[in-house]
């Protein structure tokens, strides 16, 4: 029993639950302000703004991961054809490194 669990990470993404996530907003605004439905459905509309930029951004989370995944088999197929280049390339991704570490502190 003196053993501790491993603690487990789990990511959720909010935009695949919204419609319930939606419907709790929606309740607790009602509470909120029982006699407004102006404010009320003001306050969703920004929620639904919110909903549509997170789906946005998803998905130009996605592209970015297939296009940075593209360039790197690219870049290994480049170095297969031509071991003999790994090493300047080493020393220009060191150096663009160290640049980037110069810039950044």
């Amino acid at each position: 029993m003196s053993e501790k669990r491993p603690k487990i990470n789990i990511e959720m993404n909010p935009t695949q639950y919204y419609p319930h996530v939606r419907e709790e907003l929606k309740k607790e605004l009602e509470t909120q302000f029982p006699n407004d439905p102006q404010t009320v459905e003001q306050h969703l509309s920004y929620a639904d703004a919110l909903h549509t930029l997170e789906k946005e951004m998803e998905q130009i989370m996605v592209s970015l991961d297939q296009k940075l995944i593209a360039a790197e088999n690219n870049a290994l197929t480049f170095l297969e054809a031509s071991p003999e280049r790994i090493p300047l390339y080493v020393r220009r991704l060191t150096a663009h490194y160290e640049q980037w570490k110069k810039e950044n502190t």
